[in-house]
């Protein structure tokens, strides 16, 4: 998000057998870093810097743990090749990695059945309705 609306979005089916959820959120934050390097390059490009890093949010805290290095990574070593970059990013000051209260966590119906307060706060946020009001 930027000046209240959406500069990128996605939502993508993997094809990934995972065999544990900090896998595909490992997958899920590196591709957001990923994308969030575009996002930065056309800003850079239309010389518009970013005044923080952006924040890339997780609810899994096995995946920011490791991330951050702070966590047991010996179930992960297969695929912490894709923590490395997600790091450098990181480090370089373009993104920063943040953990999400599962009651905060506007996905959460994307994946799951959540109450329907929760529902609407989540449609309310990915349509960005509070921007909208004066």
């Amino acid at each position: 998000m930027l000046n209240h609306g959406a500069v990128s979005h996605q939502t993508k089916r993997t094809n990934l057998i995972a065999d544990s959820s900090q896998k595909l959120e490992c997958f899920a934050s590196c591709k957001g870093a990923e994308a969030n390097a575009y996002v930065l390059e056309i800003m850079r490009a239309h010389a518009l810097p970013m005044e923080a890093p952006t924040e890339i949010l997780t609810d899994n805290a096995a995946n920011l743990s490791v991330g951050n290095n702070i966590g047991q990574a010996s179930a992960s070593r297969h695929f912490l090749r894709r923590y490395g970059v997600l790091k450098r990013r990181v480090l370089a000051g373009e993104c920063k990695w943040v953990k999400v209260a599962d009651t905060e966590n506007p996905a959460d119906c994307l994946t799951r059945w959540v109450p329907m307060a929760k529902l609407r706060k989540s449609i309310e946020y990915m349509e960005n309705s509070r921007a909208h009001v004066a």
